[in-house]
């Protein structure tokens, strides 16, 4: 099972916010920090996992993503999970405050 924690409130849009994807894995359980979800004006939407920075041959900048899952698009079950939490806060919030700003 996956689970979206700590979910803080981003303040350079088109960032909305950072979080942590937690889950159990073969060799028990994982946390996965740093991970943001984005949102631009025209509604484009993603989750950016952790990655590496470096330069290749060329002398572009690169990045090595820290995190892949076989078979799956991690990013999009992980956008699913986090929408369904941001959700959740928002019907659970019942004073009128940002969603984001209780977790």
């Amino acid at each position: 099972m996956l689970l979206i924690k700590n979910i803080r409130k981003a303040n350079k849009p088109p960032r909305v916010c950072t979080f942590e994807v937690h889950f159990e894995s073969e060799c028990g359980p994982v946390q996965i920090r740093d991970c943001s979800y984005w949102l631009k004006a025209e509604g484009n939407e993603w989750v950016s996992m952790p990655s590496k920075a470096f330069d290749n041959e060329e002398g572009k900048k690169k990045y090595f993503d820290l995190v892949k899952v076989e078979g799956t698009d991690f990013a999009k079950v992980c956008l699913e999970a986090l929408k369904k939490e941001l959700k959740a806060a928002d019907a659970s919030n019942s004073n009128g405050n940002d969603p984001l700003s209780a977790h």
